[in-house]
């Protein structure tokens, strides 16, 4: 009976020590153990004990206490003050992503007990925006080599919920830094185009029942909340959620929809290695050309263009909507634009149409 009791406690001794548990949960006697240990750092001692909050150290202490946590330790309730620390004085803007992929690689367990103490996963979800920009921005083989820490036995087994939910918003926010790369690079004002508004009517409006629909609609609601929350966090940090849209016009033309808080746009990345970047208001005709609302420009303007063979984009121009009419609705057809505007000051309606060549 006594050796079956001394077995009992020897297994729940051997699991209690297997139980990674984060800092601020260890017990004061453990705390002090771990800053009493000849293992732990005398910058780290330093800074713990210290009347200044880690906010306020300096920077000197700042970079020598970065420099000294993102190493490897097998005392777990060490590397739990290792991620504590490196938690408070970290940048959640994403440029600190090669440190944080270290350390991901260094305590997987201890950044697995961390996010699953926090209910809403405010971490968890800042992390796998930086490491997934990492990943879109040249580090692939390092954050490959951290996300094949977290899939060992028995640390996937132990975590598969918080694993799983890293991995699929660490690829959103791949996905999306990979596909801005090269969104919002023309500075290049577009010129006044020759083309101009001609007088149309209300019955002429009416009649015109076929309407092109956009080439990009505007983006979906997120499926989940793990898409929600990295929509968030690529809008905090990068300034726009980006996203590649399916297209007939070939592989030699890249869309890509971009979503800020001041509006959708769509960049055409063309055969030339060009970029061009409009409001995601966007028709493209039979002929080969498009027409670009642009409702958010004071005065509301169309930019045309044309997509030529070959993947080539080339912008004619932009036709102001001027006298401070603004549009309420429009029909795009095959052969011309129909506009149901609002007059100067909010008087009275008009009805315009851009011929389409």
């Amino acid at each position: 009976m006594r050796r079956i009791v001394v077995i009992l406690l020897l297994i729940i001794a051997s699991f209690s020590a297997s139980a990674q548990r984060p800092w601020t949960e260890l017990s004061a006697d453990e705390q002090s153990a771990v800053l009493t240990s000849r293992r732990t750092p005398s910058v780290v001692r330093r800074v713990m004990t210290s009347a200044v909050p880690l906010s306020e150290i300096d920077d000197d202490s700042r970079e020598e206490l970065l420099r000294r946590i993102v190493s490897r330790t097998k005392d777990e309730h060490l590397a739990a003050l290792y991620v504590y620390l490196y938690d408070v004085l970290r940048s959640p803007d994403g440029s600190m992503a090669r440190s944080d992929v270290r350390m991901l690689t260094l305590h997987p367990e201890a950044m697995m007990v961390l996010w699953s103490s926090q209910e809403d996963r405010r971490m968890l979800y800042n992390y796998a925006y930086s490491i997934g920009r990492c990943r879109a921005l040249g580090e692939a083989s390092s954050v490959k080599r951290a996300l094949r820490k977290m899939t060992k036995k028995p640390l996937f087994e132990k975590y598969l919920d918080i694993v799983a939910l890293f991995d699929r918003a660490q690829s959103i926010a791949y996905e999306s830094v990979l596909a801005g790369e090269r969104t919002f690079e023309d500075v290049t004002p577009t010129v006044k185009a020759e083309d101009v508004l001609l007088l149309s009517s209300a019955e002429e409006y009416m009649e015109e029942r076929v309407s092109l629909k956009p080439v990009a609609a505007a983006l979906d609601e997120p499926k989940n909340e793990a898409e929600r929350n990295m929509r968030n966090e690529c809008m905090a940090w990068s300034r726009a959620y980006h996203t590649f849209v399916e297209h007939p016009f070939g592989r030699n033309l890249t869309l890509v929809r971009s979503t800020r808080n001041d509006g959708e746009y769509l960049t055409f990345v063309d055969s030339g290695d060009d970029s061009y970047t409009v409001a995601n208001e966007v028709y493209i005709l039979d002929s080969g050309g498009f027409v670009v609302v642009e409702r958010g420009q004071k005065p509301q303007s169309l930019v045309l263009g044309r997509i030529a063979q070959r993947g080539g984009v080339d912008i004619i121009g932009k036709v102001y909507i001027d006298m401070g009419r603004e549009i309420i609705d429009l029909r795009c057809t095959l052969t011309a634009l129909y506009l149901h505007l609002k007059g100067a000051d909010g008087k009275g309606e008009e009805y315009v149409k851009l011929l389409l060549k």
